[in-house]
């Protein structure tokens, strides 16, 4: 029955702090882990029925909820403990925790990797930069163009920035080219 230690190692405060912890605690090996994980799953190869898996807490392992539940059944099979210096206990001994307690943690967790790590999936839809023109807008900028009026007129009309006017006149443009490439293949 082995103690092994695992920790992240970001930044240089509490770095040492969390290794002597580790060391009073009696980890026979103190795995440092500086990238995303890899020592770890090394780490979980080794690890044997009886053994303890030593982290500074759940949040130090770095993992969203998802991940820190595979990971507790894979220690469950494997009837390896997982104890928090944090918390002082074994956190695979489910009866020690409660339900809103694990949920809250999970909350928390999910919350401060994402601040970390950024969204799971990012959404296709939002652009990034500043939001676009109103569509009225864009009509009236149309519409100037085509009477040929300048840009500084039709930045005024519209009120909106010559850049502004610029940009909207240039993908008007492409998609009318578009457009009429289109018409000429459908015929």
């Amino acid at each position: 029955m082995s103690k092994f230690g695992y920790m992240i190692v970001q930044e240089e405060s509490g770095e040492t702090k969390s290794f002597n912890q580790m060391l009073a605690h009696g980890c026979d090996e103190i795995v440092i882990e500086t990238g995303d994980n890899e020592k770890l799953n090394k780490l979980l190869d080794k690890l044997v029925m009886g053994d303890e898996l030593v982290v500074e807490s759940l949040e130090s392992l770095g993992l969203f909820s998802e991940e820190l539940m595979t990971l507790m059944k894979r220690l469950d099979k494997l009837n390896v403990s997982l104890f928090s210096l944090a918390d002082q206990k074994n956190m695979t001994e489910p009866w020690l925790i409660s339900f809103q307690e694990v949920l809250y943690r999970m909350v928390e967790m999910d919350h401060q990797l994402r601040e970390k790590r950024g969204p799971l999936t990012q959404s296709t839809e939002k652009e990034v930069g500043r939001p676009g023109i109103s569509e009225e807008k864009v009509q009236i900028i149309a519409h100037l163009y085509d009477r040929q009026v300048s840009y500084r007129k039709i930045s005024g009309a519209a009120n909106v920035s010559i850049g502004t006017v610029h940009k909207y006149v240039q993908k008007i443009v492409e998609k009318r080219k578009k457009d009429e490439i289109a018409n000429q293949y459908t015929g």
